[in-house]
């Protein structure tokens, strides 16, 4: 599930302020905004690279200049491009907070959009307390924005949901869905990212207002596929994947990272069909994308190696399958350290694995070691 980003709406606050020296930086940007929109990153980024030079002649501390900082920064989220996209906020985020303070609407709405950057390179704590901050301040910000309320809240929302903390997630969820209803009406593309945890709800409105390769069309898609999945509907996950997979191609190219994550998805459907030749070629392509977008040391890349490693266990190749359940545990450790959630999965995997070459005593020490962390974790996130 995708979260929210809050860039375009500024283009209405710096216009009315906006003198005729800064009249080239307005255009650039508007311009170039909508270029993104349209899936033309190239040439979006030349002008809003340029929307930059012009407004950055306003003054290192000038408010337009953060505005154009926030929507290149944005176009780089959009690419994939993490790391480029946190250094443009995080400066945009200092003039905000110089030339407004720090309780400002703008310097809460950054705050969520630099959530949502270290949210997607799995930096989940930090992302949690930017989440929170923006929400401080938003909630209280005297040019109070409704919907700037509803992202920060969706966009916690949902990274709970991604850390099985649902009933954590469930009324932040809520809220933003009725924020945006009361203030959108119920059938507005605003409502349906919101609505994504309700996937069949979102898909009726997705297919009713927007055009049937829209990208938020593709995230909803792709997000009931696997939800199908899970409850082992493979034909219906199947097809839903397809489409999502087909939508964010062509919106995003074949290099994207949401063309990563669809692929890897469509692996998990024929994993468990036990197809694990397709299964195979599908998460080699999705590791060599994230590999290229995020680097070797992320998360999404110990996914992906997590789920090969079990593709070759089913096939029995279980030195292929020790490999590849090595390298994803080694990255976890590395990326969230060695009491994640996610590693007890991996840790039992490799066991299963040493255990069909006869390495008992190894496999049982990291049973122990899988059985420590969800102890763990169950005392620390009991049910309730």
């Amino acid at each position: 599930m995708k979260g929210v980003k809050l860039v375009v709406g500024m283009l209405a606050l710096t216009g009315a302020t906006a003198c005729a020296s800064s009249s080239s930086y307005l255009d650039n940007q508007r311009a170039g905004i909508a270029l993104a929109h349209q899936g033309r990153y190239g040439e979006a980024e030349k002008l809003l690279v340029a929307s930059l030079k012009e407004a950055e002649k306003l003054g290192p501390d000038d408010e337009r200049f953060g505005n154009a900082l926030s929507s290149l920064a944005w176009l780089y989220e959009k690419q994939g491009r993490l790391l480029a996209a946190e250094s443009l906020w995080r400066k945009a985020l200092t003039i905000y907070e110089k030339t407004g303070g720090p309780d400002d609407r703008q310097v809460g709405e950054t705050l969520n959009n630099l959530g949502e950057v270290y949210r997607r390179q799995g930096k989940l704590v930090e992302a949690e307390e930017l989440y929170r901050r923006s929400i401080a301040i938003v909630e209280r910000a005297p040019a109070l924005n409704p919907l700037a309320i509803a992202n920060a809240l969706n966009n916690l929302g949902i990274l709970y949901t991604a850390q099985r903390r649902y009933l954590d997630a469930e009324p932040l969820l809520r809220r933003a869905l009725d924020i945006k209803r009361r203030a959108l009406g119920t059938e507005r593309r605003e409502v349906a990212l919101s609505l994504l945890p309700i996937l069949l709800e979102a898909l009726a409105i997705g297919d009713k207002t927007l055009p049937p390769t829209h990208p938020l069309v593709g995230d909803i898609v792709s997000a009931l596929g696997a939800l199908y999945n899970s409850i082992g509907n493979y034909g219906q996950a199947e097809t839903l994947l397809r489409r999502g997979l087909g939508i964010r191609e062509r919106a995003f190219g074949l290099d994207h990272p949401s063309v990563a994550t669809s692929l890897n998805n469509l692996a998990v459907v024929y994993k468990g069909q036990r197809r694990y030749h397709e299964a195979e070629d599908l998460l080699k392509r999705s590791i060599a994308i994230y590999e290229r977008n995020y680097g070797t040391d992320h998360p999404e890349v110990a996914r992906g190696r997590w789920n090969l490693a079990d593709v070759y266990y089913g096939t029995g190749r279980f030195a292929d399958a020790e490999t590849e359940y090595r390298r994803a545990i080694a990255i976890q450790e590395r990326v969230l350290g060695r009491e994640h959630s996610d590693l007890t999965w991996i840790l039992e995997g490799l066991a299963r694995t040493l255990r069909s070459t006869n390495r008992e005593g190894e496999a049982a020490l990291l049973d122990v070691r899988a059985a420590a962390i969800r102890a763990k974790h169950a005392q620390e996130n009991p049910t309730r």
